[in-house]
This record gives structure tokens, C-alpha cells and sequence, in this order.
């Protein structure tokens, strides 16, 4: 996927939004495959948060469990909130 595309005539990289139809309130979206993920609509830019223990040798994406719990989440994604455990290590 292209995001970016240069004007011949300027040497600055212009953003390619692939959707300009969505309020900038709504631009930020929490309903993806993978959970606790953020992405971007309109240049369908992902965050996705991960967790590493150098102590363990081990990191993780978060996937559905006992170690993650969701907990408040508005209808728009402006607020999200979720509590999450990696070896021993919690993260609220």
C-alpha cells in the first residue's frame, strides 16, 4: 500500500489519505482483528501495542485470555481502556 506519493514540482512527501470522508473525531478506531489495536482511517495507519520481557525472553501481542481484561471502551474509541499481565508483570 502506497501512503505517500511526491509532487515532481516539491521535494516534500504529501500524506495519500485513503479516506476523507471521516471527522477527524472519528478517526482513530479500536475495532480490529488484533486486539488492544489502534488504527488510523484515514491513511490506515496500525498501533499495534506489544510487550517484551528481556528478563523471560519473551514478548507478546496480547491475545485473548486470562492475562487481558478489557474494561471501559466508548462507541467512538475515544476511550479505551484494558489491563494486561506479561510474566508477572502487570500493565493497567
Amino acid at each position: 500500500m502506497r501512503l505517500f506519493f511526491r509532487k515532481e514540482d516539491s521535494s516534500f512527501d504529501v500524506p495519500v489519505l485513503l479516506n476523507i470522508t471521516i471527522p477527524p473525531e472519528r478517526a482513530w478506531n479500536t475495532w480490529s482483528a488484533r486486539r488492544l489495536e489502534m488504527v488510523f482511517l484515514p491513511l490506515g495507519v496500525r498501533v499495534t501495542p506489544r510487550a517484551y520481557s528481556g528478563g523471560a525472553g519473551r514478548s507478546t501481542l496480547f491475545p485473548s485470555g486470562p492475562a487481558l481484561r478489557f474494561r471501559r471502551h466508548t462507541i467512538g474509541g475515544s476511550l479505551i481502556e484494558a489491563a494486561a499481565e506479561h510474566v508477572g508483570t502487570k500493565l493497567d
